[in-house]
């Protein structure tokens, strides 16, 4: 599946902004912005696209949920869909028309992956990179574990199996008797046995239920009785709280009416009316100052001056006088100008004469000049080209002489590349790798021991160690609950015989205490005799006259004599009865206890009986002696390790002697080099010797042959330079001669008759200096035409000027000139002075007619406000505003009150708050609130009595529900039950989520481990540059096979030899290999956020080079804020082999 367009309309801080990745012929694509540009809401964008938004998007802070859209158009095998998805519960994808699409529509395109799994997988960004080089690093290389993670995108596996073995060992363990599991489980057993041991006795239930319900009952009716009287409480209470505001709503609703009818005058009527007499007399107050200030501005401008004809000149006079100290220097200058251009021309006549030139000589054109100046040069520059050249070839001559002596003295070894690869292809330390091997095989050999050894009471080989069968868990479980109903029995029958013996005890001392009672019960004759003699004083006081107080008492006596007669006589019989009990009690407990020793040697008899059927059992599947059935799944685990700890041994063998093989072939590869390069080989000797013999002869002759190849470089570049010194020198004469010949019609150019070189350099020099002084010279004639010229043109405009004025032009027309300039400056005050006063006149003028206007408006504003009040004069305004402001004061008053009222009124009508008023006088109220207030303090004093008694009642019911034996077992057993099935259940859960995932590592590795580390090598390598060549596994490190990375000399790293940012490259090359193998069933777009955040440019340009292959099956989508990212990425890759799109901030 491929994104073709991402759409955000409505997402975030964004609106409308459109993603279009084009039709996948080039599938990298590189989004560059810089930060709160909007990447990590587009990043976000593309899960929630496919995904849903989920409950809380935290994306909808300027679009509420309602409004959030997004939109796309996404391909897989060759099916398109362009769809948007909306925030929603149900039905969150809908058509480009809003309309409704099954939520199973994007199933097809997904793959069956959800949200999770896409981020672990096709997600990558800078903080997965190096928490998944960390695990690697904490979690010891673990192959099987690494390619696991880096294979499905998971990581913490190892803590993940860690934690679920520690959570079911901490639950359960069969031969534990602290773990939650197995005390619940006793617990259980225990609770059982006392429920089929006790017994529930008779109690007063009925009787106790019964007071318990009055006593709610009475409780109930105090509490509907107080509640009532809160509402009366309430209610007088409000009527009191109100009464004092309805007759302020009274008070003022009658001065209103008392006011009568009332013009409707604005709220600020009295504000208008004072504010319009204030303006009206501050008005005319100014209009009386202006007034005097228009006359003050005439008197000043009759006193001014009348216009100077000064000012029509104006101009001429201030540019002349402005110019004066120029003209004043001009004339100083004169003198010195012409001086300069007398000495120019006796400079020139010199110069021609020491050039050899007459005086009457034109100067040639400047081109003349330079091609005469280049000839001359270009001679000048052959004859120090053949004197160089010259010295260079006898240099050249000398150096080509020393490189053949040298040359003659040095030799080439061959044979040295083989030398070189056998050299490579061995590793140093192989010795010491070997001896790790053997070390490696004894550790696995006494692991296997070990283990073997624990399996007892089994003894067999390994071999058959897989073939054994034990009982099945049907024959395990059968087994348990025998035993478990035997336990169970026999606690039984303890329990009984503790039960019995208990009793006994208690009987044995109720008979005693019987024993020490020694009243004896009265007889019948002697209560038939009291009973006559009450009988008989009875009679008399009913026959008695007269005071009966002495008869009365001796009735009293005998009737109190019967009674006490005829209690000693039932307690007696009930004492009797009580004896006759307690001996029934003794009997019945020593005969369960003389039976008890019966029932235990029974069920002893028959727990033995199950434990040799359960030895047969384990004597017949090949063991000494029976497991118990709590060592069963340890036995078990135990089997596992052995056979783990044999395969382990049996490839840390054969690992060993591949290893040994690869050492001979290695050392006779080695030896056949040296005999090829003529060194001495020993057959004897050890690899490791024979590496330092070949490394030091490969040393000598490596620096031999370098020497040779060196010298004959040399050599080359000497007889090449020879040459070349020779040609140059050559080329040099003959340009010579030729720039030699070719002189004479370069200076015939100038028109100066025949020259040799050097009178023509003579003549050259001379007249480029005349051409350079040439300029100077006529700029010094210019300048002294310029001063003579601007000297008149003064002189000629100041004489004007006098002129024009009715001046005399004299010998002091300059100080006429600065006359002038003075009476100018007082005109112009003058002029201003007038205009300042005709302008400030015409302001106040202006201010006097707003005033005027204002005045009138004022006036018209004070009518309306008397035509509205009905009145012509101020003074009954006045009554009128006053009247107007009461009205509209006590209104305010009232609807003031009347939200008072509303706050305190419980949301009762107006209306209804009077009718309460009206029937409750205010002495009534506050006499029968009294009456309330003391009626509910009687009924707490009630409540608290029938609280006390609620709770007496509820102590009796539930000392009744806790005196029943029985039903605290049962309760004790549920509870155990309850603890048994969640604990079984967590330890079940926790056990097979661990054996689930060792399975599935240990498939992946099985299946995928090969190809996928053959894969992660070769985009390693491409990643680092080449500085690695492959990924491998390394058995010598460890007891499981590590990963390693065979360095470009052939040298192993492991991963903890690695740097942070190497570590990154590995499990990035491990990520990207497994994506490519998924890609083979769906592929999916891989979005990467800040990837390149640690990278330099070389290690970005290489990163991109493997993105760009990645992304011929699976589209590559970057995210960055890294500007110069996208130049990088153009140099390595070439700009159209990516799509670049930059995100603007808004």
């Amino acid at each position: 599946m491929r994104l073709r367009r991402l759409g955000i309309l409505r997402y975030g801080a964004f609106a409308d902004r459109t993603f279009d990745f084009g039709d996948g012929s080039n599938d990298l694509h590189l989004i560059v912005g810089a930060n709160e540009a909007g990447k990590s809401t587009s990043l976000a964008a593309i899960g929630d696209l496919l995904w849903g938004m989920g409950e809380r998007p935290p994306f909808a802070f300027r679009y509420p949920y309602g409004e959030l859209r997004l939109g796309g158009i996404i391909e897989h095998d060759g099916n398109t869909l362009e769809f948007i998805r909306r925030k929603a519960r149900t039905a969150s994808l809908l058509t480009p028309q809003e309309q409704p699409l099954p939520d199973a529509t994007l199933a097809p395109f997904l793959g069956a992956l959800d949200r999770d799994g896409f981020d672990r997988m096709f997600g990558l960004n800078h903080d997965r990179l190096r928490s998944g080089g960390q695990n690697m690093l904490s979690g010891k290389e673990d192959v099987a574990r690494v390619l696991f993670e880096a294979g499905t995108g998971l990581s913490g596996v190892s803590e993940m199996l860690c934690s679920l073995d520690e959570e079911a060992s901490a639950i359960f363990a069969g031969t534990a008797r602290n773990k939650p599991l197995n005390m619940a489980l006793k617990e259980r057993e225990t609770s059982l046995a006392s429920m089929r041991t006790a017994t529930m006795a008779p109690t007063k239930w009925k009787a106790i239920a019964g007071r318990l319900e009055k006593a709610i009952e009475d409780h109930e009716l105090a509490l509907q009785r107080t509640k009532h009287l809160e509402q009366q409480r309430s209610a007088l209470e409000r009527v009191q709280r109100v009464r004092p505001i309805l007759t302020k709503i009274d008070v003022r609703t009658a001065e209103i009416e008392r006011l009568g009818n009332v013009p409707a005058l604005p709220v600020d009527a009295a504000a208008l009316r004072g504010t319009a007499v204030t303006a009206i007399a501050a008005a005319d107050f100014g209009i009386a100052e202006r007034a005097k200030r228009v006359e003050a501005y005439d008197r000043e401008l009759e006193g001014l001056d009348p216009r100077s004809v000064l000012l029509d000149h104006g101009d001429v006079i201030i540019r002349l006088t402005d110019g004066l100290a120029l003209h004043r220097r001009y004339v100083a200058e004169l003198p010195t100008a012409q001086a300069k251009v007398d000495d120019a021309a006796s400079t020139r006549r010199r110069l021609l004469t020491d050039g050899g030139l007459s005086d009457v000589t034109s100067l040639p054109s400047a081109a003349s000049r330079l091609q005469a100046r280049n000839a001359l040069d270009a001679l000048d520059l052959a004859e120090q080209a053949v004197s160089d050249l010259e010295k260079n070839v006898l240099s050249a001559r000398h150096k080509l002489t020393i490189a053949e002596q040298r040359t003659a003295n040095t030799t080439e070894s061959a044979g040295l590349a083989p030398l070189r690869a056998a050299l490579g292809a061995v590793s140093r330390g192989a010795v010491a790798t070997l001896a790790q091997h053997d070390g490696h095989i004894e550790t696995a050999k006494k692991r296997s021991t070990r283990a073997f050894g624990q399996l007892a009471p089994w003894d067999g080989t390994v071999a058959s160690l897989e073939m054994v069968s034990v009982p099945s868990a049907d024959v395990l479980d059968l087994h348990r609950k025998k035993l478990a109903d035997i336990a169970e029995r026999r606690m039984k029958y303890e329990d009984e015989v503790t039960a019995s013996q208990s009793a006994l005890s208690v009987a044995q001392a109720e008979l005693v205490r019987l024993d020490n009672l020694d009243r004896e019960p009265p007889t019948p004759e002697l209560l038939h005799e009291a009973r006559a003699s009450r009988d008989v004083s009875i009679v008399s006081l009913g026959n008695a006259e007269g005071n009966r107080l002495d008869i009365l008492a001796s009735v009293q006596l005998n009737v109190r004599s019967a009674d006490e007669l005829a209690d000693r006589r039932e307690a007696e019989a009930a004492r009797v009865a009580e004896y006759a009990g307690v001996i029934a009690a003794i009997d019945r407990a020593r005969s369960a206890l003389a039976d008890a020793p019966r029932q235990l040697a029974y069920l002893e008899q028959t727990r033995a009986s199950i434990e040799l059927e359960w030895a047969a059992v384990w004597r017949a599947a090949g063991f000494d002696a029976a497991v118990s059935p709590q060592q069963v799944s340890a036995w078990i685990e135990t089997r596992t390790q052995v056979m783990d700890a044999t395969d382990a041994l049996i490839e840390r063998e054969r690992a060993a002697t591949e290893f040994k093989n690869e050492l001979e072939r290695h050392h006779a590869a080695l030896r056949r080099a040296m005999l090829v390069c003529n060194l001495p080989s020993d057959d004897d000797l050890t690899l490791d010797a024979t590496i330092e013999i070949a490394t030091f002869h490969l040393d000598l002759l490596e620096r031999a042959r370098d020497e040779a190849k060196l010298a004959q470089t040399r050599l080359d570049d000497a007889k090449q330079a020879h040459d070349e010194a020779v040609d140059g020198l050559t080329s040099a004469r003959i340009e010579r001669d030729h720039l030699l010949a070719s002189l004479p019609t370069a200076l015939a150019t100038l028109n100066l008759g025949p020259l040799d070189a050097h009178t023509a350099e003579l003549a050259i020099t001379a007249l480029d200096v005349l051409a350079d002084r040439d300029d100077a010279d006529r700029t010094t004639t210019l300048a002294l035409a310029d001063l003579e010229r601007a000297i008149r043109g003064f002189d000629t405009e100041l004489a004007a000027l006098l002129k024009s004025t009715s001046h005399t032009v004299g010998h002091d027309a300059v100080g006429r000139l600065e006359t002038l300039r003075v009476k100018l400056d007082d005109a112009k005050q003058t002029e201003r002075d007038r205009t300042r006063l005709i302008g400030d006149r015409a302001v106040a003028i202006s201010e006097i007619t707003a005033l005027k206007d204002s005045v009138l408006a004022e006036r018209l504003r004070m009518d309306a406000l008397m035509a509205t009040a009905g009145v012509t004069d101020v003074d009954a305004l006045d009554a009128v505003v006053e009247r107007s402001g009461d009205r509209q004061r006590w209104t305010l008053e009232i609807a003031g009150l009347r939200d008072e009222l509303a706050d305190v009124s419980d949301g009762i009508p107006e209306v209804s708050l009077r009718v309460d008023v009206e029937d409750m006088p205010a002495d009534d109220a506050g006499a029968l609130l009294a009456d309330v207030k003391r009626d509910q303090q009687e009924m707490i004093d009630v409540i608290s009595t029938l609280s006390t008694e609620l709770a007496v009642a509820r102590a009796e019911e539930r000392e009744a529900a806790t005196g029943a034996d029985a039903a605290d077992a049962a309760q004790s057993s549920e509870t155990a039950r309850a603890t048994v099935v969640d604990l079984s259940g967590r330890y079940i859960r926790a056990k097979s989520a661990a054996t689930m995932l060792r399975w599935a590592i240990n498939r992946h590795r099985e299946t995928r481990q090969a190809p996928l580390l053959a894969r992660a090598g070769t985009i390693f390598a491409n990643i680092t540059g080449g500085r690695f060549n492959r990924l491998l596994l390394d058995w010598s490190r460890g007891e499981e096979p590590v990963i390693v990375a065979e360095r470009s000399a052939g040298e192993r790293c492991g991963v903890d030899d690695m740097s942070e940012g190497t570590r990154d490259q590995l499990f990035l090359a491990l990520r990207l290999a497994a994506i490519e193998e998924k890609s083979a069933d769906h592929s999916m777009p891989l979005v990467c956020d800040d990837l390149f955040i640690t990278a330099d440019d070389a290690r970005s340009a290489r990163l991109f080079h493997q993105l760009k292959a990645l992304s011929a099956s699976n589209q590559v989508i970057i995210f960055t804020h890294h500007e110069h990212l996208v130049a990088v990425a153009e140099n390595a890759l070439g700009s159209q082999s990516l799509n670049v799109h930059h995100v603007q901030a808004t």
